[in-house]
């Protein structure tokens, strides 16, 4: 397993308590919006594993591949998550307020979360394979 695909699943299993804390203040609104952050959380994990699968196969091709896919791989993710929300949006009516919320939430720590872990430097990990 690459580096990238092992960093994400440590930042899962540490960002459990941020996942339940919007949950859980979501469902103090209502129903419908414990369901949009949950549909919200869902997109959020799926597009970080799809991020990190994505990096470590490029980086086995080519370090140019690894770049592009990075810059550019960037901005697919973002229509991805869009796509996919809508699609979510069109099947069930969500609370727009709380997915805004809490996919800002999550995204931004999980970013802070992912930026920490670089910075702890986690001795375990193989950088250069």
């Amino acid at each position: 397993m690459n580096v990238e695909v092992k960093l994400v699943y440590r930042m899962l299993k540490r960002s459990v308590p941020l996942y339940v804390v919007v949950l859980f203040f979501s469902y103090l609104k209502s129903d419908q919006a414990f369901i949009t952050s949950l549909i919200a959380s869902f997109t959020v994990t799926f597009i970080f594993l799809l991020n990190a699968y994505t990096q470590s196969y490029t980086a086995a091709i080519s370090i140019k591949l690894y770049y592009f896919s990075s810059l550019f791989g960037y901005f697919i993710r973002v229509g991805l998550t869009i796509l996919i929300l809508i699609l979510f949006n069109l099947a069930y009516p969500m609370d727009l307020v709380i997915l805004a919320l809490s996919v800002s939430v999550l995204f931004l720590g999980m970013l802070a979360l992912e930026a920490f872990m670089l910075l702890k430097k986690d001795k375990d990990l193989d950088w250069i394979e």
